[in-house]
């Protein structure tokens, strides 16, 4: 039977069956994800200044924010050495009924998706519900044997007041007593039906009585309740209790929706895949497992406790230095060219991805990173040092979520701050006399008022001996160590805090580019389009 690719509420049973089936004996899994928005305003922007610590918190600010619109799963097995199946799963969720929040969509994230053929109905209407690990365990932790109700009010209820409401209570309540001192009445007593209001003064009424139990004749109905009482012996009540305790968690494991995917996932800990990823853990963490730790020590411990193995296969292609374009799309048609060594075919049962172009579907988006990964390991191009290693846009570091990040840049760093605006990266260059010598030096930008000066110095004090005092460029420079210190100190932006320029003399204009790329926006504008707007391929030049 043909399984079908889109999962949504009404096949979700199905769809998880096939992959708790599937999951033990798969070799890796791949995912991606599509989210309403990553970026809110200018404090969440990437900069070359971020520390992992500050990129962290701009990218947990976003996904507190944001929402998830699709879940890709691609499950690759090995069928024999150098030929894989796949296995894609493109799951639309959307939060369950009873969680209380709202739906955030950024404009230009909207267009995106319209382009696209994102199916907005879809989502909404049929998307698999779910609720986090965390407002699971809190409901698990409710279910005590104190209230025989579903809904069991911790304070008194409000007075009846309303002539019509205190006649109806009054009658109810009659009609409970008589059956109560009927001692031959051991049938089970149906009270009326009414609203959440009444439903706590009758309750309220019938918790007064020993020796009997009550229950909801519908739990799952919110706006109609009906009481169902019982007379039983302290045993019988006891025993009672107990199954309506099992019977709820029973009820909350099926309700939890898309959650019992995470729980699969963290039962069988399969290596997990990514493109450019950060974001995809973050948004399935925030989501599916719980409110993201303060700090991101506490997050890469929890993360690793549930996830050992994760392999991001942007910073696998970046590090390889073989492709000049590592954008998902580009870099899956490359792989396939370049790399026949491994072949990767979709299961029967699976509808054809193989000829598709549906991009920015995350079903499709996981096969495709999944085969990259594939293609990239077969060609030796996956060492066990970069699992675990994350690629961060236009960052100085790659993320380690095993252990100490590491700066990408080799080299003395010199920090530039307090420029005007007009600045360009030829202007920085000038700065230092270099002529005649080897020294190469690469510009990063922060912000229009600061930037990084990438040295092939040994030492940041060989670095600035090379700033020519009499630059005409207006500025000042510090290391990159002082630098991050004052940005812990005074937490702001780093523009606004190493704003001081200092005068300066004319100096001649340095002999390399003399037109920057305006890192702030256009780098937005990149990540909005390619890979769920999370790419761009200035940052890797």
């Amino acid at each position: 039977r043909l399984v079908k690719m889109d999962v949504v509420k009404d096949n979700f049973e199905e769809a998880l069956v096939k992959l708790a089936e599937l999951l033990p004996s798969c070799s890796f899994v791949a995912i991606d994800e599509e989210m309403t928005g990553i970026q809110i305003d200018k404090t969440t922007h990437p900069c070359f200044g971020d520390s992992c610590e500050t990129r962290y918190l701009k990218m947990k600010k976003v996904t507190e924010e944001y929402n998830l619109m699709q879940v890709g799963l691609c499950l690759f097995r090995e069928v024999s050495p150098n030929k894989l199946e796949a296995f894609p799963f493109n799951f639309y969720v959307f939060p369950a009924k009873q969680v209380s929040g709202r739906i955030h969509m950024s404009f230009s994230t909207a267009h995106f998706h319209v382009d696209n053929n994102m199916d907005f109905n879809k989502w909404i209407s049929r998307g698999v519900p779910y609720i986090s690990h965390q407002q699971y365990e809190q409901r698990l932790q409710s279910f005590t044997p104190q209230p025989d109700a579903i809904i069991s009010p911790k304070r008194s209820p409000k007075p009846v007041t309303r002539q019509d409401d205190k006649v109806f209570v009054e009658s109810a309540v009659k009609k409970l007593e008589e059956w109560y001192n009927d001692a031959n009445n051991t049938e089970e007593f149906e009270m009326p039906e009414c609203n959440y209001f009444l439903y706590n003064a009758l309750t309220n009424e019938i918790d007064k009585l020993s020796g009997v139990v009550r229950r909801n004749k519908d739990p799952e109905d919110r706006r109609k309740f009906v009481v169902l009482v019982k007379k039983v012996t302290e045993e019988e009540k006891e025993s009672l209790k107990q199954s309506e305790i099992e019977e709820k968690k029973d009820r909350l494991k099926l309700h939890s929706g898309f959650l019992r995917v995470l729980h699969l996932l963290k039962e069988h800990k399969k290596p997990l895949v990514g493109h450019n990823l950060m974001y995809d853990l973050l948004f399935f963490f925030s989501h599916f497992q719980g409110s993201l730790p303060e700090s991101l020590g506490e997050f890469k411990s929890q993360l690793g406790e549930n996830f050992p193995e994760i392999w991001d296969t942007k910073h696998l292609s970046f590090q390889s230095k073989q492709f000049s374009d590592t954008i998902l799309g580009q870099l899956y048609e490359k792989c396939c060219e370049k790399m026949p060594e491994v072949s990767v075919t979709i299961h029967e049962d699976f509808p054809n991805y193989e000829q598709s172009t549906q991009h920015h579907e995350a079903g499709y988006d996981a096969y495709m990173t999944g085969v990259v990964f594939a293609k990239l390991k077969s060609g030796q191009l996956a060492p066990e040092e970069y699992k675990n290693k994350c690629y961060l846009m236009r960052s100085l570091f790659v993320l380690n979520l095993s252990g100490a990040d590491e700066m990408i840049e080799k080299g003395a760093l010199v920090v530039l701050h307090g420029f005007a605006p007009s600045v360009k990266t030829g202007d920085l260059l000038s700065i230092f006399r270099i002529d005649g010598t080897d020294v190469q030096i690469n510009i990063r930008w922060v912000d229009d008022f600061s930037a990084i000066a990438v040295t092939s110095c040994d030492t940041y004090e060989d670095a600035i001996a090379l700033i020519d005092e009499n630059r005409s460029t207006k500025c000042d420079f510090c290391s990159y160590d002082e630098w991050t210190d004052k940005e812990k100190e005074l937490s702001s932006p780093a523009a606004a805090k190493m704003s001081t320029p200092l005068p300066q003399k004319e100096g001649e204009q340095g002999k390399r580019g003399t037109k920057r790329g305006r890192d702030s926006q256009e780098g937005v504008e990149e990540e909005k389009t390619e890979k769920k707007k999370k790419e761009e391929t200035s940052a890797e030049g």
